[in-house]
C-alpha cells in the first residue's frame, strides 16, 4: 500500500515537472522533491531509499536539496 502511494506521487512529479527523473537537472529535480514534500511524501517510512533510487542522488545529496528547498520556503513565508 505504502509503495503504491510514493509510486503514484513519483508518477505525478514527472507529470508536474514534464520529464522523466532520469534527465531532470538539479533545479527540476528540487522542484520535484518540494511538490514531494508538499504531499508528504517524505513522512511515508523509507521513502527516502526510493527518492534517491528514483532521482538517482545520494541520500546526502536528498537531504542537501531539502534543505535548500525548505530554507527558500522558509525565507518567502518571514517576507
Amino acid at each position: 500500500m505504502i509503495d503504491i502511494q510514493i509510486e503514484y506521487y513519483l508518477t505525478q512529479c514527472e507529470k508536474e515537472i514534464g520529464k522523466p527523473a532520469v534527465v531532470m537537472k538539479k533545479e527540476e529535480k528540487m522542484e520535484a522533491l518540494e511538490y514531494l514534500d508538499k504531499k508528504g511524501v517524505l513522512q511515508i517510512s523509507k521513502a527516502s531509499i526510493r527518492l534517491c533510487q528514483f532521482f538517482q542522488i545520494s541520500k546526502f545529496t536528498l537531504y542537501h536539496y531539502l534543505d535548500e528547498i525548505r530554507e527558500k520556503q522558509k525565507g518567502e513565508t518571514e517576507q
